[in-house]
C-alpha cells in the first residue's frame, strides 16, 4: 500500500509556513482536489501527496532546515489525538509509548517504537511501505519529539545521538548545531537516541477537561447506586477510571481494585459476567457521550477509549450500534 497521512499534520505545517512569513499558496495549488480535504477533521491524503508538501516547504521558505524550526511553531494541540496523548501522560515514557502506539493516526506506513538498552533508550521509525517518509517529514517529528518534550517536564532532552535513512544535505553541519549531538545520514531507520533516565521525567502538563470527563463517569456509578456497589459495578468503575487514552488491560484493573486477575475473573464468573463484556459495556457508554460533542474528533474518542487504531473503533460502534461514528454523528444532527 501507498499509505496515507491525516490532514492535521499538513494542516499545522502550512500554518508554520504563514508563521515565517512564507505564502502556502503554491503548495495548495500542489495539492489540487485534494485540498478540499483539509478542512475535514477526518480526512488523510495520499502520502506521496502529503510527503511532495514536506519536500517543498523547505524551498519555499529558502530555509534547508524549516522542517526542525517548524516544530516549535506548531502549538500543543495542532496534532489532535497525538497532542492528546503526551498531555494527558504523567511521564515523557507515558507519552512516548503513547505517541508510538497512535502514530498510525497521522502517518499509518510508519511503525516507531521504543528501545531501552541499559541506560540508553531510542525512539526508532521504520517504514512499512513506499513511499519512504522524506527527511524533512522526519526532521518534524523529531523536532517535535524534543519540542513537546521539553514544553511538559521544562527540561532539556539529554540526546545522544540522531540518525537518518534518507542521504545527507549538501552541509550536514546545520543539523548538528540544531540536534547538539551527532548527527549520521544513509543509515538503515530513522532514530533519536537519549538518556533513558528521559523516560522517567515528569510531565507538568495534564489535561483538566480530559481528567474531569473520566473522573465524572466513573463518578456516575456511585450515583447510580442506592446501596452497596456489586463487584460488577466496582469492575466498571476502575475500568472507567483507567480508560484515559490507554488499553484498559486485566492486570491494570486488577491493580486498582487491589485484587489478582484470577480473583477478579473468578468473582466476575459468579456474577454471571466477564472482564470482556465488562470493558465492552463501559466503552460503549463513553463512546455515545464522547460523540456527542463534536469538538472531539472520531479519532480522538478512539484514541481515549484505548483502541489501536480509527479502524478498530469504527468496527467496534457499528457492532454496538448497528451504525458507524460518523453515521451516529449525522443522526444527531452534530454534523452536515
Amino acid at each position: 500500500m501507498s499509505g496515507t497521512l491525516s490532514v492535521v499534520v499538513v494542516r499545522a505545517l502550512l500554518d508554520a509556513l504563514e508563521s515565517a512569513g512564507a505564502d502556502p499558496r503554491a503548495l495548495l495549488d500542489e495539492l489540487g482536489d485534494q485540498a478540499r480535504h483539509l478542512e475535514q477533521p477526518e480526512a488523510r491524503l495520499p502520502a506521496d501527496l502529503a510527503f511532495r508538501i514536506f519536500e517543498r516547504a523547505p524551498e519555499l521558505t529558502g530555509d534547508e532546515l524549516f522542517c526542525l524550526h517548524a516544530a516549535r511553531a506548531i502549538p500543543l494541540g495542532a496534532l489532535e489525538v497525538m497532542d492528546f496523548a503526551t498531555r494527558s501522560s504523567a511521564t515523557m515514557g507515558d507519552a512516548l509509548e503513547r505517541t508510538v502506539r497512535y502514530y498510525a493516526l497521522v502517518d499509518d506506513r510508519t511503525t516507531l517504537s521504543i528501545e531501552r538498552r541499559g541506560a540508553v533508550a531510542r525512539l526508532v521509525g521504520k517504514n512499512r511501505s513506499l513511499p519512504y517518509a522524506p527527511r524533512a517529514a522526519t526532521e518534524l517529528l523529531f523536532a517535535m519529539v524534543i519540542a513537546r518534550g521539553e514544553q511538559l517536564t521544562g527540561e532539556r532532552v539529554p540526546l545522544l545521538e540522531v540518525k537518518f535513512r534518507e542521504r545527507p544535505p549538501l552541509d550536514p553541519t546545520g543539523h548538528r548545531r540544531f540536534f547538539g549531538v551527532p548527527v549520521s545520514f544513509c543509515q538503515p531507520d530513522d532514530e533519536i537516541c537519549f538518556e533513558a533516565s528521559w523516560l522517567e521525567a515528569r510531565c507538568s502538563s495534564h489535561d483538566p477537561a480530559l481528567e474531569r470527563f473520566f473522573d465524572r463517569y466513573a463518578r456516575r456509578y456511585l450515583e447510580r447506586l442506592s446501596g452497596p456497589a456489586s463487584f460488577v459495578d466496582e469492575v466498571r468503575r476502575a475500568v472507567a477510571e483507567g480508560l484515559r487514552g490507554s488499553e484498559p488491560t486485566l492486570a491494570v484493573t486488577a491493580q486498582r481494585l487491589s485484587t489478582s486477575q484470577r480473583t477478579l475473573q473468578r468473582r466476575l464468573r459468579e456474577s454471571a459476567s466477564s472482564y470482556s463484556e465488562v470493558v465492552d459495556d463501559v466503552r460503549r457508554e463513553m463512546a455515545v457521550e464522547l460523540l456527542g460533542n463534536p469538538n472531539v474528533s472520531i479519532g480522538e474518542v478512539g484514541y481515549l477509549l484505548g483502541f489501536s487504531d480509527t479502524s478498530a473503533f469504527y468496527r467496534a460502534f457499528k457492532r454496538w450500534n448497528g451504525a458507524t461514528p460518523a453515521d451516529f454523528r449525522r443522526q444527531a444532527g452534530l454534523v452536515s
